[in-house]
């Protein structure tokens, strides 16, 4: 795993954010007259095209598989920090102390009582998570494991599954005994059985979309009362995040549920093993759920989670809205500030702000026709773009005070995610070296074409300025998502295109729609074989070590080759009122860990 540098990349970027507020009179020195964004568009968006979200868990993309053992070898018997089966049962209960233990933390005394109340940005969709392309009642669910952060990075630890043993063909999970669904029925090796078949087989199952590695024709079996085995086409590097509660729509269902409900009744009714009981939906309004009292997990003090009673979320989209909740006392979490509202959240006493480099967010890039155009063929133009285009104007003009410039495709925390690697940094006579090397006509007129949303056109618009010095005239070429959809993806007509996308904290998946030849995201077009065949390499191994040195080799070919570019990030951010307590210092997405949190009664 890439070391983050005991989190001084991670501080710096913060520290620094207060800085980077002047450096639009920067950016309007070199001729940018652009105004701020009056509003950004929320961080939880996807990606660009509704046929490529590869992953609909906040728009991070894959998910990672890590620690799940010691071996490089494939065909290893692996559990989460053991590479020895015998020991995986003890290592992992280990685990699931540390991983539930600070909850209180520096807090004092958790609490019980109370109802936490979170307005969210983005209407619920789906009570299945199998189904849902857009926010569920997560809360009511497991998973087979779970998504933390470790200190250094993310990876996956234990949940519903104790320990787990991967193969070439084959993953076996060993689940907890005497866990229940929330209408009595046990949690067994037959359940999670019929939600895997669910995932691979049902004719609208989002999971599958996640979880290429399923045999569709026999996805898993029953071992014993509490071990299921799945059943892979191949190896599978990123399967154990699929499975985790990174990935929103692998959440473990209860099948008597379904069978009594339908599947009508049961996309209403949230029926899992999760530490809140479904209670309430009123569409497009409120959700309401209850503490289970007969949850399984515990505090490091052997405390029983969750500690608040109720949890109340309320559609509020926007953003002005919900600060004004959020300041007036009238809710207690919220997802997403706006830039120009994190100083008023800072500035206010009964608020606290949440931001960390390693929590995800929204990543913005440009990416050139591989097929047809100016830059198909010519690597001097595509590099001389790169280094035209100054990133952190742009962070700072279009992100308003909330976001920072992209070295990479990754985020720190994300397998493969290394500070050492080479990036287009701002370096105009680099720029007009090799403008002056490509076979391009000078002066060269091209055009972007770009969703029409306010920040892709303010963004569209300093590129614009900022190529106008190496003698590129672009015009800016704004058409509505659907459309960009249309030509873009499918029609191939451009010439260079941006996209906003999800910083994946596992590449496999992510990578592997983008770059494979035939890749349902591979706007680009390009044909970089090497690459491809390093991506594919990462999927087959479960060693992240060895992931990594291969991603690692992976970004530096597609540094080379500059086909995409990538721009700047919109990270996620959270504000609480200051009597939520227990809040983990890096959150992930739309991820609130509400069983963690509880509320001051002072």
């Amino acid at each position: 795993m890439t070391d983050l540098h005991e989190g001084l990349l991670g501080q710096q970027l913060l520290n620094e954010r207060q800085a980077r507020r002047t450096f639009l009179k920067r950016a309007i020195a070199v001729g940018m007259a652009l105004p701020l964004a009056s509003g950004l568009i929320a961080a939880c968006g996807g990606d660009d095209d509704d046929d490529d979200d590869d992953d609909d868990s906040g728009g991070s993309g894959s998910t990672d598989s890590s620690d799940s053992g010691g071996s490089g070898d494939p065909t290893a018997t692996t559990a989460a920090d053991s590479s020895d089966s015998s020991d995986a049962t003890e290592a992992n209960d280990e685990e699931d102390s540390s991983d539930s233990g600070d909850s209180g933390g520096s807090d004092g005394e958790p609490q019980y009582g109370g109802t936490l109340t979170i307005v969210h940005p983005n209407d619920f969709v789906s009570m299945w998570p199998m189904f849902t392309t857009g926010p569920t009642l997560e809360k009511a669910y497991d998973w087979l494991l779970a998504w933390r952060f470790n200190g250094e990075g993310w990876e996956v630890q234990p949940s519903l599954a104790e320990s787990w043993e991967l193969n070439e063909t084959t993953a076996i999970f060993h689940l907890r005994e005497g866990i229940k669904f929330h209408d009595g029925t046990d949690l067994d090796a037959e359940a999670v059985r019929w939600n895997a078949e669910m995932w691979a087989t049902h004719p609208q199952s989002i999971a599958k979309n996640s979880l290429a590695g399923l045999d569709e024709t026999n996805p898993a079996e029953v071992v014993d009362t509490y071990s299921v085995q799945l059943n892979l086409t191949a190896p599978t590097g990123s399967l154990l995040t699929e499975l985790s509660d990174l990935q929103r729509t692998t959440g473990i269902g209860s099948p008597t549920a379904f069978e009594e409900m339908g599947e009508d009744g049961i996309e209403l009714h949230a029926v899992g093993t999760g530490p809140f009981i479904f209670d309430n939906w009123v569409t497009s309004s409120t959700l309401t759920a209850k503490r289970n009292p007969d949850y399984w997990r515990s505090d490091a003090n052997g405390n029983q989670l969750p500690y608040v009673d109720e949890v109340v979320y309320r559609w509020v989209s926007d953003d002005s809205v919900r600060l004004i909740e959020m300041r007036s006392q009238e809710a207690d979490m919220t997802f997403f500030v706006r830039g120009r509202d994190i100083d008023t959240v800072k500035d206010d006493a009964n608020l606290q702000y949440i931001e960390h480099p390693a929590s995800g967010g929204t990543l913005y890039r440009i990416f050139f026709n591989a097929q047809q155009g100016p830059f198909s063929e010519d690597l001097p133009l595509r590099q001389a773009v790169q280094y035209a285009i100054n990133r952190e104007a742009i962070a700072e003009a279009v992100g308003g005070g909330l976001g920072f410039a992209a070295k990479y495709n990754l985020l720190p925390g994300a397998i493969g995610y290394s500070d050492d690697l080479p990036y287009y940094e701002f370096d105009l006579d680099k720029a007009k070296e090799l403008r002056a090397q490509s076979s391009a006509p000078t002066p060269l007129d091209t055009r972007i074409t770009i969703i029409a949303r306010e920040a892709d056109q303010q963004m569209a618009q300093m590129i614009q300025q900022m190529l106008g010095e190496i003698d590129i005239n672009l015009e800016v070429e704004v058409v509505e998502r659907a459309a960009w959809g249309d030509q873009v993806r499918r029609a191939n007509d451009f010439e260079v295109a941006t996209q906003r996308t999800g910083a994946p904290p596992d590449p496999d998946q992510h990578w592997t729609l983008t770059w494979a030849p035939d890749g349902p995201a591979a706007y680009a077009r390009m044909d970089e074989p090497e690459i491809w065949d390093l991506i594919a390499a990462g999927r087959e191994s479960y060693d992240r070590d060895e992931r990594q040195e291969i991603y690692e080799e992976v970004q530096q070919l597609m540094h080379e080759t500059a086909w995409w570019g990538n721009i700047w990030v919109q990270p996620a951010n959270w504000a609480a009122n200051a009597r939520v307590k227990g809040i983990p210092p890096v959150l992930y997405i739309e991820h609130f860990e509400e069983e963690e949190l509880w509320l001051d009664p002072q």
